[in-house]
């Protein structure tokens, strides 16, 4: 794993690309970031405020609605089912993050690389020994 410093353009570049990488598992992220944790710890931090952004967007869109006032302008109110869903991850992520950072009793930070859950699920089942996962 690769500390050293991004410099500004870098930090921008991983914050740009953070909501949609972030998105994939903590080993594609590092291989994105070419090893740069720094890098890969950005990607994921966006990615989870972005998500967050589009859950509280989707709880006032379907609050505006109870009281009669449609503020989503995209057909199919499909921003706020993209929020709904990001919500819903967000709620997992956060979860399962919790239980990581009281397992290692607090020695976690803001900054780990996490991915969505799914995915990167999937992804430990196909690369096990990259997540320290031994195999019988």
């Amino acid at each position: 794993m690769i500390t050293r410093d991004l410099s500004l353009v870098g930090k921008i570049a991983a914050i740009l690309s953070g909501p949609v990488t972030g998105l994939l598992p903590p080993r594609l992220q590092m291989r994105l970031s070419q090893g740069n944790t720094e890098a890969a710890s950005l990607m994921s931090t966006t990615s989870r405020i972005t998500n967050l952004v589009l859950g509280f967007y989707a709880a006032a869109s379907t609050a505006s609605k109870i009281f009669g006032a449609d503020i989503d302008p995209t057909p199919y109110d499909a921003a706020t089912w993209l929020g709904l869903a990001a919500a819903a991850d967000s709620f997992v992520r956060e979860g399962l993050y919790g239980l990581y950072y009281h397992s290692n009793h607090g020695m976690a930070t803001m900054h780990d690389v996490w991915g969505e859950p799914l995915i990167s699920h999937l992804d430990s089942e196909l690369h096990p020994e990259w997540y320290g996962i031994k195999r019988k």
